[in-house]
């Protein structure tokens, strides 16, 4: 699956992004802007660090991980969490990253 595609939260059919479901019918409305959501909180996340906004840029990637968490918005809250110079948050991170990804 990739950017252009999505998967049903109902059937788990994957499909290009749509206001429905091809095969359930279901209202992805709620998912789409989700997920639109997410990418505006991560570009302005790595935007704040490009631009040394380290305050607004861990905003931002903790706003990521209530919309996605994943291992992927983890690392970047925990690189977030390191440049804000709260080590024991980026810590405590990177112990949930190696336990509940890693091992699994």
């Amino acid at each position: 699956m990739n950017d252009d595609s999505m998967r049903c939260p109902t059937c788990r059919a994957v499909q290009s992004w749509s206001d429905t479901c091809r095969r359930c019918k279901t209202d992805l409305r709620l998912v789409r802007e989700l997920a639109e959501e997410f990418e505006v909180a991560r570009r302005l996340c790595l935007s704040s660090i490009n631009q040394n906004r380290l305050r607004a840029a861990l905003t931002n990637a903790r706003r990521c991980v209530q919309l996605r968490q994943n291992p992927e918005t983890l690392r970047l809250l925990a690189v977030c969490e390191l440049l804000n110079q709260n080590w024991n948050s980026a810590r405590s991170l990177l112990i949930q990253l190696t336990t509940d990804y890693i091992c699994e």
